[in-house]
């Protein structure tokens, strides 16, 4: 229901920008498209990590759609390559992996709020799992869920599961936090062409 809303909102908004293409520049459209729809696609994006497959399309469909408003491209066009090289835009999956590593970054350098760096718990700061080759790697503890549904979508699960799945020279703690959107784009760019 929430990805519908979400998804049907979008559209609307992209028809309307779609009105007045012919009046503006590429980068105007650029930024309408990205205050108007990106907004929205991109609040609470985290909670749809672990979704299923068709619901997460759902928002990809909006997000082509966007690129092919943005670039004037026709409505059958393929826009998977010219998304990631002209505009620098993420598929929406790797977008929620985007949001959560950035949240886990900010949990694990004191940018975030108590309630979310509780989630995210350094294996080296856990009593008795301090040796372990995890622990050297900059890993987060993936606390067991019992629920497969809910349990394994909740954000003290995919938090630390997106977290641990970088490589490790992202995981470094001098990194800053530019530095790190940078290099974690670059990743997410390279792990999902």
């Amino acid at each position: 229901l929430h990805v519908s809303s979400v998804a049907r909102t979008c559209y609307y908004q992209i028809r309307q920008i779609r009105s007045v293409r012919k009046s503006l520049t590429q980068d105007s459209c650029h930024t309408l498209i990205c205050t108007l729809v990106f907004s929205r696609l991109d609040y609470c994006n985290s909670l749809l990590a672990g979704a299923p497959k068709v619901l997460l399309d759902q928002l990809s469909c909006v997000m082509r759609a966007s690129a092919r408003l943005t670039l004037s491209l026709s409505k059958f066009s393929h826009v998977a390559v010219i998304t990631r090289e002209k505009l620098h835009w993420l598929d929406f999956p790797a977008c929620v992996v985007f949001k959560l590593c950035l949240t886990a970054f900010r949990c694990l350098h004191g940018l975030a709020p108590g309630y979310l760096a509780g989630s995210c718990i350094p294996v080296f700061s856990v009593p008795g799992r301090s040796h372990l080759r995890s622990a050297a790697l900059g890993a987060l503890v993936i606390p067991s869920s019992r629920l497969v549904t809910v349990g394994e979508r909740a954000f003290v699960v995919t938090c630390p599961r997106a977290w641990n799945l970088l490589p490790p020279d992202l995981r470094t703690a001098d990194l800053g936090l530019q530095t790190f959107r940078k290099r974690l784009k670059t990743f997410l760019f390279n792990s999902h062409s």
